[in-house]
């Protein structure tokens, strides 16, 4: 929603209204903030199985043999 809509909406309130959106626009960019900081600092980390996995079998993506008569 463009700027001038929210002004236009905004445009006869009491001053008590404004103000109280005003406040919910600082709420929304402080939940916005946490938000985005939450993200960012979610750094994965290596499980349990970390130092055992190390290749996928070159036929992965292949049925099986005994599915082939379903597919």
């Amino acid at each position: 929603m463009p700027i001038d809509v929210m002004v236009k909406e905004a445009t006869g309130l009491p001053d008590k209204y404004v103000d109280m959106v005003v406040n919910y626009i600082q709420f929304l960019q402080f939940q916005a903030k946490a938000e985005e900081e939450t993200q960012s600092s979610k750094k994965r980390e290596l499980g349990i199985l970390a130092d055992r996995f190390h290749s996928i079998a070159d036929d992965f993506d292949e049925t099986p043999d005994c599915f082939k008569e379903y597919v």
